[in-house]
């Protein structure tokens, strides 16, 4: 064995042995910590603050409204929340110079979402968001889809059944397997 194979096999050892340390950490049950309940997800549904009814006097102003009990036990909470997108589109030739006057332009775009998420310990929930978008600057035309008004976006009911069983009835968006034909934000 020459020189240049032994400087090839000292240039791989440490990709050995980061591999041979992460298969150990995987073999021994090194699980990562815990998600946060409360923390915002991809679908505001899915988000959980029941857990800082036992921080208390503790919560930050924003936390205040993601957790507001509405009897003394806290068995009773509503969580409020909002989202808002600013987007800026700006177009030079948009008709890749193919017609004499191109016109430049800048369409701005903005999305607003609230949501109210009413729970009981028991299970009993009611969940609404609403939401408005609009856009200006758009030339020649605007597009009917960029524009609403408030309108729900998600309303449902959760009704304890027997056992783990939830019934819920109304609109809710749901996760179609990471696909990207649609997206929700």
């Amino acid at each position: 064995m020459g020189r240049a194979d032994r400087r090839e096999g000292l240039r791989c050892r440490p990709l050995l042995i980061a591999l041979l340390a992460s298969a150990a950490s995987f073999a021994t049950g090194n699980a990562p910590a815990a998600e946060d309940p409360c923390a915002v997800k991809l679908f505001r549904w899915q988000e959980d603050c029941r857990d800082l009814r036992d921080r208390g006097a503790s919560l930050g102003a924003v936390e205040r409204l993601r957790y507001i009990p509405l009897n003394t036990s806290g068995s009773v909470w509503l969580t409020l929340g909002a989202e808002y997108r600013l987007k800026t589109e700006y177009f030079n030739a948009p008709d890749f110079a193919l017609k004499p006057p191109d016109v430049r332009y800048t369409a701005i775009g903005q999305r607003a979402l609230l949501h109210a998420d009413l729970r009981a310990a028991q299970g009993f929930r009611v969940f609404v968001q609403l939401g408005a978008a609009t856009e200006a600057g758009r030339k020649p035309v605007y597009y009917p889809f960029d524009r609403s008004r408030l309108d729900i976006v998600q309303a449902f009911v959760d009704l304890p059944l027997l056992d783990m069983t939830v019934l819920r009835v109304g609109r809710q968006e749901l996760d179609s397997g990471g696909n990207r034909l649609g997206e929700t934000r």
